[in-house]
């Protein structure tokens, strides 16, 4: 009997095992290539960044290594969706208390887009006032990051979206393709993303005329906000707006 317990506890254990090596490798993040910025994978980094939460930390350590951080962001950005690795998080939160403690909280593909679309916003946006002069990507930086922001602009995903529409208005060694790119994200379905973009507009104003009209148009925006960002940006760059006359500017519903 004792036999016979002892060889039900050994397979129950090379199970157990087993399992946990299976979680283990399933729950790593997807695979996407990830060099070390001060001595921490660039995912670990953006795990770090949180919606609405400026972490100093993580902007310092991205910055200093920009050189690593910008390429291993811009292809963290366009990782392709992994339906089937996606659906181990779900799994994972149905653990055991025990056992989900002891294994690493998987990221999701859509998440890792987000931190990537975070991290560049991080880097290169000031978050009190877009008008600061932030650190402006070199030419060599801006071309590697234009045609990556421009699909960003197409994602799915709003957070990656309204991220990208104001980080793309800081390629001014690039202002005519940044905003050429930033006539799609004022037709964008979320207000949110053409609000944003109205400080894009007003950076590459300065630089490229085709940006002013783009900012009047917006003055007839569905969305109340736009508009009042649309006004705002205006009146930095000395063109203040009457929205009073605006066309279309009274009576629009919010959406």
């Amino acid at each position: 009997m004792r036999k016979k317990l002892a060889r039900i506890g050994a397979i129950a254990l090379l199970l157990v095992t087993s399992m946990t090596a299976l979680l283990w490798f399933m729950l790593k993040d997807p695979q996407v290539p990830d060099p070390l910025v001060g001595g921490k994978p660039i995912t670990w980094w953006t795990r770090q960044i949180r919606a609405g939460e400026v972490n100093g930390s993580v902007i310092d350590a991205l910055v200093r290594g920009k050189d690593v951080a910008i390429p291993a962001l811009i292809r963290q950005l366009s990782i392709p969706d992994a339906p089937a690795r996606d659906s181990v998080k779900r799994l994972w939160r149905q653990l055991p208390p025990w056992l989900r403690s002891r294994l690493p909280e998987p990221t999701t593909t859509a998440e890792l887009r987000r931190g990537a679309a975070w991290g560049l916003r991080l880097m290169y946006c000031n978050e009190d006032d877009e008008f600061l002069p932030p650190p402006a990507p070199t030419p060599a930086e801006a071309q590697m990051l234009l045609p990556a922001l421009t699909n960003a602009l197409h994602a799915g995903d709003v957070i990656v979206r309204l991220n990208t529409a104001l980080v793309i208005g800081h390629l001014e060694v690039m202002a005519w393709e940044a905003t050429e790119a930033c006539a799609e994200a004022v037709q964008d379905r979320n207000w949110m993303v053409r609000a944003n973009t109205m400080y894009s507009l007003g950076r590459l104003a300065k630089l490229d005329e085709r940006a002013t009209p783009m900012l009047k148009l917006a003055l007839s925006d569905p969305h109340p906000e736009v508009r009042e960002k649309a006004a705002k940006v205006l009146g930095e760059l000395g063109l203040p707006p009457n929205l009073g006359d605006s066309p279309g500017a009274k009576d629009h519903s919010r959406r």
